[in-house]
């Protein structure tokens, strides 16, 4: 072929194309066809018997471009267009179906093979149809959720025997149920089932996912279809009623029914303890009592659902997750999400994870959501928001819903926290508009706590209390402090105290605190003595604030620790511990500061400044944190990252940040120096 160097873009007219002849136009259809994919291309031209040089008229009449790496292009849209509405319909089916053959055999992408299948033929077609129930099933393997399901609806669509029709329908539909895809669209397989004879089981199926998309406008009917499902299953199909009764629970949390998810834990974790051990598939023996103590905490049974939740983790912990087989260290994975496990084992389980699963995927996607919300929880916003620009866009494509949303919400807290404005308005409106649509309660707690948050942090009182308060008064608990209900709880109480109603912040606290103290987690603890700090009087105030800190100590996030930092600076400051104060203060204003939370930096540094503090300035020879500060003390006691990260319960990664910030603060370059830089802080006393 060729080279007559770039075309220009210049409008293209019909004209052009009649001088196309023979090879040319064969060519010229197969590029329109194919792409710019220049494997493909050269595929189909050894099969239809054209060569490279027959695409040079195509040149000649400025139809096509040829870069620098030689890859063809239609010198824009128009011009494909025109080659592909000049050449008889049957000829462009037929180079679809030579496409399709083309992508299998250089084992392109199942969504490529299915797009290409889908344009071969308008017609019922057997051998279509098996081939598109093949790539259905290989995109199902490559977890591209989206091509799975448009495979099986052509399938269905393309089938001449009413028995393969009524099976790929049902498989499609149940993919559309399990996966969460978006129902909009799929009404040809409720069409293709219409009038056939179906057993007991599969007419569950068909009635299930008919409320499904009704739930779109009564969420409701999604809870109602599903025991229908599920009554019919325990006769009909044992074997799926633990997926039934699964996916019951997930959907029950979504719509706030936390008494629903509770009656579908109570029976899965029965079933599951009715079932031969051999016979549990790929979910890990623990299944039922994770569930079970994730739904006892969605209903307030905290003390419970923590006795649970702890049996749980610890079997987990015994897993070797390089030699289990993919589908159980997924079950595993995802049970450790929903029981938000951030033990390092649970940590080791997701990489692995990751490491194993198909690169551009639904599973992956999840994935990157749950590594996403984890660091956020280490305060690691850096890898969040890394996690986040990879895990969106992949959730999108393959049809992760879940994941989407799971990331919107995590995108939305970010957001208020950094006092990124317009992303916080683009990215809650697009949350709220989703989220109302499926009835994702859970979703809507986390944005009216966001936009409650960045309200909090501005000191705009009123708006906090109203959007906090609808959060807060969710009718479930949700996963513990990952969703935005506790943590509304919380954050109401500092709004009310801070706007001067103490009586409404004593009863919200006295409240809260047993919820927070059942939970045996670090963080809850110190939130705990901070909402009881907040009503206190008098010098109990200071003692409860330290005991805060001391809970800080062995959590992982540094955003909350700051907060209390702030929180206890202001009292002191009350209390006229100026020298207390600022030392708290300027801990609070360098970790928001390296955090990049800008409202409360603001609202920090306004607040050193009353107590004559500099913000530029250490106060004091000890300008460490107190996460800091124990890091270094490790490090300097000779222990390596993995040692320190194992002793506090810390990522590597956070070691890591915690020590760099210790060198930088203390004008040191590394290890070498921490014995000497830190014995000489131990002798320091702050005066008041």
């Amino acid at each position: 072929m060729s080279n007559r160097g770039e075309a220009p873009s210049s409008p293209v007219g019909p004209e052009a194309e009649a001088h196309l002849t023979g090879h040319a136009a064969q060519a010229a259809l197969d590029l329109a066809v194919s792409g710019p994919r220049p494997d493909l291309l050269a595929t189909m031209s050894a099969s239809a018997g054209w060569r490279a040089d027959d695409l040079d008229p195509l040149l000649q009449a400025r139809l096509i471009v040829l870069d620098e790496d030689r890859v063809i292009t239609f010198v824009n849209d128009d011009a494909r267009d025109l080659i592909l509405a000049a050449a008889p319909p049957a000829t462009v089916r037929e180079a679809h179906r030579r496409a399709a053959i083309a992508c299998r055999d250089l084992h392109l992408p199942a969504r490529t093979v299915v797009e290409h299948l889908v344009s071969s033929t308008l017609l019922a077609d057997d051998d279509v149809a098996r081939e598109l129930e093949r790539m259905a099933e290989r995109a199902q393997a490559e977890d591209d959720l989206r091509a799975a399901s448009d495979a099986w609806q052509a399938a269905a669509r393309l089938s001449t025997q009413p028995a393969h029709r009524v099976d790929r329908a049902l498989r499609g539909l149940r993919l559309v149920i399990a996966s969460g895809l978006d129902y909009a669209g799929v009404d040809v397989l409720l069409d293709l089932l219409a009038g056939e004879q179906l057993s007991s089981e599969c007419a569950s199926w068909v009635e299930w996912f008919r409320a499904l998309q009704r739930s779109e406008v009564d969420p409701d009917a999604a809870v109602t279809a599903q025991w229908s499902t599920i009554r019919r299953a325990r006769d009909a199909s044992p074997g799926t009623l633990r997926a039934l009764l699964w996916d019951a629970a997930m959907n029950a949390w979504t719509l706030g029914d936390a008494p629903a998810g509770l009656r579908a834990a109570r029976e899965y974790a029965a079933v599951e303890s009715a079932m031969p051990s051999e016979e549990s598939g790929v979910e890990p023996p623990w299944a039922g009592t994770g569930l079970l103590a994730a739904a006892l905490f969605e209903i307030g049974e905290v003390a419970e659902s923590t006795a649970l939740r702890c049996e749980a983790i610890t079997a987990a912990a015994k897993v070797e997750p390089t030699t289990i087989a993919f589908d159980n260290l997924l079950s595993i994975t995802f049970l450790d999400d929903l029981l938000v496990d951030m033990s390092t084992e649970a940590s080791e389980r997701i990489q692995v994870a990751m490491q194993r699963a198909p690169g551009e995927s639904a599973t992956m996607s999840c994935l990157l959501g749950i590594s996403a919300w984890r660091a956020r929880t280490r305060s690691e916003w850096k890898s969040c928001d890394d996690l986040l620009t990879r895990g969106r866009p992949m959730a999108a494509a393959t049809g992760a819903t879940g994941a989407q949303l799971g990331m919107a919400a995590l995108s939305v807290e970010l957001a208020a926290i950094r006092g990124a404005d317009a992303t916080l308005r683009e990215e809650s409106a697009w949350l709220r508009e989703h989220a109302t649509r499926k009835g994702d309660r859970r979703r809507l707690a986390t944005v009216e706590r966001a936009l409650g948050l960045e309200a909090l942090a501005a000191g705009r009182l009123d708006e906090a209390i109203v959007r906090l308060t609808a959060a807060a008064d969710a009718p479930f608990l949700g996963r513990r402090l990952r969703d935005g209900v506790i943590p509304a709880r919380v954050d109401l109480v500092e709004a009310l105290s801070r706007q001067g109603d103490r009586v409404a912040a004593t009863e919200r606290a006295e409240t809260l605190r047993p919820l927070l103290a059942g939970m045996g987690d670090a963080l809850a603890s110190a939130l705990e003595c901070r909402v009881a700090a907040l009503v206190a009087e008098g010098e109990t105030v200071l003692t409860l604030f330290d005991e805060a800190l001391a809970h800080h100590a062995r959590a992982q996030d540094a955003f909350e620790r700051a907060r209390t930092l702030l929180l206890f600076g202001e009292e002191e400051r009350r209390h006229r511990h100026r020298g207390a104060a600022r030392k708290h203060l300027i801990e609070a204003v360098d970790t928001f500061e390296v955090l990049g939370a800008r409202p409360w930096y603001d609202r920090a540094r306004n607040e050193l400044r009353a107590v004559g503090g500099r913000v530029d300035v250490p106060v004091g020879p000890n300008p460490l944190t107190t996460q800091e500060l124990a890091v270094a003390r490790q490090a300097a006691n000779g222990l390596t990252t993995r040692e320190i990260a194992d002793t506090l319960f810390l990522s590597p990664r956070t070691v890591e940040f915690h020590l760099s910030n210790a060198y930088r603060k203390l004008g040191i370059h590394g290890r070498s120096g921490l014995a000497a830089r830190l014995g000489s802080l131990d002798s320091f006393a702050s005066a008041e």
